[in-house]
Parts: structure tokens; sequence; C-alpha cells
């Protein structure tokens, strides 16, 4: 049999390696061939999990020449199984793992304007995280187009401070900051960007949330948003600056808007207080006419309320699993399937 031309073998790795990386990785060890066959491929599309894959798969990318960078999408979770219960804000110190971003950190790197001096984040699990994770992603700015980030901690910004040249889609799950304005004229802008999904979001009057997106994807066709205060009382007015933006205004959110996915969260429990239900009922009417009203809106159901330690498992999950179905054409968090048709 003859041996197939390296053209071939190019094309079966194009078709392989569509998983979280592992297939490119497996072919490269299997001969000679393979290796120079799958080098384009093998991080097109990667998953990294956990803070040591996260510093290591840093220092890899900053190893290799830019042209051999050819990360496409990419999906990166601070939390795994195995993540220490009790450490998801400041984190032990003493941890290999802490330790290992504490080596990584370079001052004046991927540093937020406004920001945290150095002695404070070699000190903190949240700011390492966002270092080693702005690292990696600078490494990858010039050809990643669909990114996804769960943390599982709280993060002190809503989006970190990279340019990115091809960006199309982004996803931050975990919860955030969103009342400090001074960030917003120091935000980078990806006009390249058309899709975005944030969860732990909340709108209200002085939040800083729907001004941040209108900055940094001025572009925006589709929003997706988990919010954790569907029954404000104001809600309806805030969804409305979304969709239908006054035009006299200079940082008024994108126009060029076409799809607003909006997800209330988690269903809490309601409790016996019969005022406290008709209070919540009354606000939940009033967001789903204004949804209904609105073609642009998509009102997802509510999700069944778990324990934390279960939520973590399956937000992660399923931040994942929508990831790796974007990265191969599917529709991920843009299927609109679970939408609510009724109250009742």
């Amino acid at each position: 049999m003859l041996p197939l031309e390296l053209e071939l073998w190019m094309n079966i790795c194009d078709i392989a390696c569509c998983d979280d990386g592992r297939t490119g990785r497996s072919l490269s060890l299997v001969s000679r061939t393979l290796y120079e066959a799958s080098k384009p491929y093998k991080l097109r599309t990667v998953a990294v999990r956990g803070e040591f894959q996260i510093v290591n798969f840093a220092r890899l990318l900053e190893s290799l020449p830019l042209e051999s960078r050819n990360v496409q999408n990419i999906y990166i979770t601070s939390w795994t199984l195995d993540s220490p219960e009790g450490e998801c804000d400041s984190g032990d110190s003493s941890s290999p793992a802490f330790q290992a971003m504490v080596a990584l950190y370079q001052p004046s790197i991927c540093d937020r304007i406004p920001g945290p001096e150095p002695e404070e984040i070699v000190e903190d699990r949240r700011e390492l995280l966002a270092h080693v994770i702005s690292r990696v992603l600078t490494s990858i700015s010039t050809t990643v187009r669909i990114v996804h980030i769960f943390l599982d901690v709280y993060r002190d910004f809503i989006f970190l401070p990279v340019k990115f040249s091809r960006l199309e889609e982004l996803t931050l799950q975990g919860p955030f900051e969103y009342s400090f304005k001074a960030y917003i004229p120091h935000l980078p802008v990806i006009p390249t960007l058309r899709r975005l999904k944030v969860t732990h979001a909340s709108l209200y009057q002085n939040g800083t949330l729907i001004d941040s997106i209108a900055v940094y994807a001025p572009s925006l066709t589709h929003l997706y948003l988990r919010v954790s205060n569907i029954h404000d009382a104001r809600m309806v007015t805030h969804l409305d600056q979304v969709v239908n933006p006054p035009s006299s205004k200079p940082d008024q959110f994108p126009s060029t808007l076409q799809k607003f996915i909006l997800h209330p969260g988690r269903k809490e429990p309601l409790g016996t207080c019969g005022t406290g239900y008709g209070i919540v009922f009354s606000a939940k009417r009033r967001v789903f006419e204004y949804c209904k009203s609105q073609p642009k809106i998509v009102l997802l159901k509510e999700q069944l309320y778990n324990h934390e330690n279960i939520r973590l498992t399956q937000d992660q999950l399923e931040g994942e699993t929508e990831w790796l179905d974007r990265a191969n054409g599917g529709l991920g968090c843009w299927d609109d399937s679970n939408r609510m048709n009724s109250l009742i």
C-alpha cells in the first residue's frame, strides 16, 4: 500500500480535530507524518480546565511562534470536579496551583485600568486567574473566533482587558462587579464581536453592564443574558434600553441587535407569603407581556432551583457543551426552543 500524501493526512486531521483538543494532541503522537499533518489543527479547538492547565497553556502559547498559535475556539474553566471547596475567592496561597499562577505573573502585562497593584494581585486568586487567562487570550487574540470562559470566582470587572482582531462570539459565566463606571472609558472595542452571552447579570438603574456592552461590542447582533433580578419593578425599563435604544444618546446600545435571549435564572422557592407571591407574579407578568410584544426578545423558562455545588457542576457541563456545539456549527445557547409561551 502506497503511503498517503501529506495533504490527504492534513484533510483527515482537519475533519478529526473537532473535539476539545484531545484528538489533535493524540494524532500528533502517532507518527512523524501525522505530527506534521496535525500541526495546523491540533490547537484549533481546545478546552483548558483548571488552574494548572491554564498556566501551562499560557506558557505553551507564549513559547510558540505567532504562526503556530492557531487557536480559533477555546473553552477555559477555572473550576473542575476536584477543585477544593471553600477556595472560590482568595484561595490557599500555599497550594501548588496558586504558586504556579504567582510564578507566571508579570507586572505591566495585561493590566486593567484602573486595577489593583502587583502586591495585591499576587495575594488574590481572583486577580491571578484574571491575569493568567488574559495572558492566554492575548497570545491568541489575532486568531480566536469563539471564547467561552467559566470562572468560579467573583471578578471585579465585566470584560478582560484584551483586544481581539477576529472575535465573533464570547460567553462569560460567573459572578462579576457591574457598578464601577471608571472601567468603561478604558474598555477595548471589539467591532467583530457579534454574539455575547453573560450569566449572573443584573439590570438596575446605576448598573454598568448595558453601557459596557455598548462600548465593548458596538456591532452586536445577538445577546444572551441570564439575569438574577428578573422580577425587579424597573426591569421592563431596562429591557427597553436594550431593544429600543434612544437614537439621540451617544453611548446607546447597538442598534444592530437582532436577537435578545433573556434567561430568568433559576426558580427560587416562593415561600408561603401570599403578598410576596402576588408581587412576584405581577412582576413576572409585566416582563412576560413586554417580551411578548418585542419581536427581538426571547424569554426562556426558569430552571429548577438546585444547591450551589450541583449548580456549579451543571453550569460547567452546560457551558462546555454549548461551546463545543457552537465550535462545530451548532446553535449552542442560541437555541430558543425552551422559550416561555405562557405564565402557567
